[in-house]
């Protein structure tokens, strides 16, 4: 399935919320929620969680995930993967942004290649 668009690489760089916040921040503009008019996000980009005990813990991502609709029985069939999102929460009344990882991460890389003159 190559519904993804963007660029996929081995051992890609994580995208860290440091530099997600940094990343919106260089627009020189106020996130402002489209709902309630506050300016109090919070940002999730990845995750640390546990599976087992005996095993190290596992970086996640969210994901908005792609299902192939069967019309006739009105029915969806999920396939793994999907869409890796960042998802940015409002504090005061819970709307929700959502960034394509991928095309930040690539944005990110290409903004700091020029900024080291590549």
């Amino acid at each position: 399935m190559s519904a993804e668009i963007f660029e996929q690489k081995n051992d890609a760089e994580i995208v860290t919320a440091k530099r997600f916040i940094d990343f919106v921040n260089g627009f020189n503009r106020p996130l402002v929620c489209q709902v309630c008019g506050s300016q109090q996000w919070s940002v999730l980009v990845t995750n640390e969680i546990k599976v087992k005990d005996d095993e190290p813990e596992h970086t996640v991502i969210e994901t908005i995930g792609y299902a192939k609709f069967n019309k006739a029985e009105d029915s969806a069939i999920n396939y793994p993967g999907g869409l890796p999102i960042i998802r940015m929460t409002c504090g005061s009344c819970g709307h929700l942004l959502l960034f394509s990882y991928k095309a930040v991460r690539k944005m990110i890389s290409e903004k700091d290649g020029e900024s080291k003159g590549e």
